[in-house]
């Protein structure tokens, strides 16, 4: 007896339609009598990925609207132990333009760090293509001061130049590297855009400790 199969997806499948160049997931709802082996997923008709556990998914980038790509398609086959297979049918998924901003999916150092002076510069990670150039300002430090606390007269912005890292990231090179000793907040503005166009609609910010002490060097605390 060949499995049962359909399809699930992070974006719409009636209607059949995805934001072009997003991140996006595929999945198999699939049962058997007896035990599925794995599910083959396929993209414009080519084998992309096999999955052989549970939730039988495949992450990928939707591709760039066009005037000649204006859909993909996605199907799923599932076999069991048996050798027996069943496949999905083939869905087409109409392309739409890029309207969601791009979301921050990692940085370096990652927040709340204890770090020794080491910090040359600081990079954001976000899950599609940004703008090039990037704005001056997509992205900034600023320091907590003296009193290490934010948000108070003794804050600083840190002068440094934006470049793209890579299509995905954003990276900020401080003028006086490595940073000093201190309380550090970095800040992605809503000068940042994606490719497309689209702004983040509020800033993001997170926080790092950059701590130097023979203390934290004795007890190994000091990460990198």
């Amino acid at each position: 007896t060949a499995p049962t199969l359909s399809l699930d997806a992070s974006f719409t499948l009636v209607p059949a339609e995805a934001e072009e160049t997003s991140r996006v997931w595929v999945s198999a709802r699939v049962a058997d009598d007896i035990n599925v082996r794995s599910v083959d997923f396929f993209i414009d008709g080519a084998r992309v990925a096999e999955d052989g556990a549970f939730p039988f998914e495949h992450r990928f980038t939707t591709p760039a609207l066009s005037a000649t790509r204006t859909s993909f398609t996605i199907q799923a086959r599932a076999t069991d132990t048996g050798g027996n297979t069943r496949s999905t049918p083939v869905v087409t998924v109409k392309l739409l333009p890029d309207r969601t901003p791009a979301a921050l999916v990692g940085s370096d150092p990652v927040p709340m760090s204890i770090l020794s002076n080491i910090v040359r510069r600081v990079t954001a990670t976000f899950d599609e293509p940004l703008a090039n150039p990037p704005a001056a300002d997509a992205l900034g430090i600023v320091s907590a001061g003296p009193d290490q606390k934010f948000g108070t007269a003794d804050d600083a912005p840190v002068a440094g130049s934006v470049r793209l890292g890579a299509p995905n990231e954003l990276v900020l090179d401080p003028t006086a590297a490595p940073l000093s000793n201190g309380k550090y907040q970095a800040i992605a503005t809503t000068s940042l855009k994606d490719r497309a166009g689209n702004a983040l609609k509020s800033p993001i910010s997170w926080t790092r400790s950059e701590e130097h002490t023979s203390e934290l060097q004795s007890r190994g605390l000091i990460s990198y």
